[in-house]
């Protein structure tokens, strides 16, 4: 007789895929509530996607936990930086909304805005993959996520467009919310870790591999 719950059919691996997200989608919310600790909960869950994609992932919460308390303290001054530079953009967009120049919102304002904040984010993307994977120091780290940024500019945009559109038409309706605190940020993390994963070792052959030591996989 088949046995629905045998983790080594496809049933039973896709039910233990949907209940990992869940979790990680959960432990992501959780950990975002105090707003200074959601850089080092992003470099957590890449942790964490990545490792489902690699094929070492063990349990939500161990390599969640592990990849947060790795990466706190090197992601979260970045991601507070960050966060000041978001909100000055953000501010920037709202002053254009009512129209603070001119008395009408000005397009050419809305397109500058829109292209800074999203090479912001694709910069914090790779910050926080690169932490959450690579030992180097700080300026290392930015370094080698400007230039990252900079060289897989369009593969990644397009992704990223790809998992804001998620996030924004589910949040369009209210009926969909739960799906955002169901999977809203897991899965979207989930593709990008695949994408990570992928290109880790063509980015290590590209540029000079000693500046990109790998951190030790935990037993």
């Amino acid at each position: 007789m088949w046995n629905i719950l045998n983790p080594n059919n496809f049933l039973g691996r896709t039910l233990s895929w949907i209940a990992d997200m869940v979790i990680l989608n959960f432990l992501y919310i959780l950990f975002c509530l105090p707003v200074i600790t959601a850089g080092a909960a992003t470099s957590a869950l890449y942790f964490s996607t990545v490792r489902m994609a690699d094929g070492t992932f063990t349990q939500p919460w161990r390599d969640f936990w592990k990849g947060f308390k790795d990466n706190f303290r090197a992601v979260t001054p970045i991601w507070l930086v960050a966060l000041v530079y978001g909100g000055f953009v953000g501010y920037l967009i709202l002053m254009n909304r009512l129209g603070a120049w001119g008395g009408e919102p000005v397009t050419w304002i809305y397109i500058v805005l829109g292209a800074i904040a999203a090479v912001l984010i694709l910069f914090c993307d790779w910050v926080f993959a690169l932490q959450m994977r690579f030992e180097n120091p700080r300026r290392v780290l930015l370094k080698n996520a400007i230039l990252f940024t900079v060289r897989y500019l369009p593969s990644l945009l397009i992704l990223e467009a790809v998992c804001i559109t998620f996030q924004v038409l589910i949040l369009s309706d209210m009926p969909y919310w739960p799906v955002l605190l169901l999977c809203g940020f897991s899965l979207p993390a989930y593709l990008k870790g695949k994408y990570f994963s992928k290109n880790f070792n063509k980015l290590i052959a590209t540029l000079n591999p000693d500046a990109l030591p790998t951190k030790p996989e935990e037993e």
